[in-house]
């Protein structure tokens, strides 16, 4: 599953979003090409990489968006919805297009993966330290992500009603 490599991927070991020399060099990523090739084809494939509060979605090269965007765009939704209804309104995430500048792994997993939903949710922090978090918000976050993720697999398998508006 050698897949178009990013064309934003920093060539610094120590960058923060570095990625490899090329595709599946490292070893988390090695690890999720094999699963991936056992199990082929993904409903729904999130990456995690980092900070930022957003959830995006793949925009492949030449601004061509996916075939289900519309899909995408509407399970977004449901995943801010139920993050910001676990969290009391606390807690709102941007939604958008990833471009080319964003380069992380769910565009390059895009242009022939068999996955029906990708996206790329970045935890709520927007400070100073990057991706050093808060102690005192790391279960909040865990149980506002895992409320968004589990409404977001509700929604695709129609097996359940989320509790947000």
């Amino acid at each position: 599953m050698d897949l178009e490599w990013s064309f934003s991927t920093p060539f610094d070991p120590c960058s923060e979003t570095y990625k490899g020399v090329t595709p599946f060099t490292e070893p988390e990523t090695q690890g999720l090409q094999a699963i991936m090739e056992t199990v082929g084809g993904i409903d729904l494939f999130i990456a995690f990489p980092g900070y930022g509060q957003s959830i995006v979605y793949p925009v492949l090269r030449n601004d061509i968006p996916p075939a289900n965007i519309h899909e995408h765009e509407v399970l977004a939704m449901v995943f801010v919805h139920a993050v910001s209804y676990t969290s009391r309104g606390h807690m709102n995430y941007e939604i958008g297009e990833s471009g080319p500048l964003y380069g992380l792994i769910s565009e390059d997993l895009a242009p022939k993966a068999q996955n029906r939903f990708i996206y790329t949710i970045d935890l709520p922090y927007k400070g100073r330290y990057g991706f050093l978090h808060s102690e005192s918000n790391i279960t909040s976050t865990l149980v506002e992500t895992t409320a968004g993720v589990m409404c977001m697999v509700r929604h695709i398998t129609n097996t359940g009603h989320c509790t947000n508006p």
